[in-house]
């Protein structure tokens, strides 16, 4: 993928911005939040390969967010993350859990951090 973006491989740094432009455009498509905010960098007069960068930087900043929240819901992973005390830590159950019920917890938990 690097190598065909390189500008040495199209016949002008203008058709290389074009193919960039594109790109990325197709690659928001389906989302017009991501749209807007490129549109908004474009508009903004900044250079092909900063927009690049603050995308990059931007997204991996989200990302860490995500696994963040993830993790912090591995912590508590056994337990029922809806049912907290009245201090508003998670309920810890004295009993062990059957393997279905770590299954069912097990999906919801991944099913979560794919929505996040």
């Amino acid at each position: 993928m690097k190598e065909e973006l390189r500008r040495s491989r199209f016949g002008s740094s203008g058709q290389w911005r074009r193919i960039v432009w594109m790109g990325m455009l197709k690659a928001a498509k389906n989302d017009p939040k991501f749209k807007a905010h490129l549109k908004r960098f474009f508009r903004a007069g900044l250079k092909h390969k900063e927009v690049i960068r603050r995308v990059k930087e931007e997204y991996l900043s989200n990302l860490l967010i995500r696994q963040l929240e993830v993790e912090e819901r591995i912590k508590e992973f056994p337990y029922d993350t809806k049912r907290r005390t009245a201090s508003g830590e998670v309920a810890k159950p004295k009993i062990k859990f059957a393997f279905k019920t770590l299954r069912r917890r097990l999906s919801i938990l991944e099913v979560d951090a794919l929505a996040m």
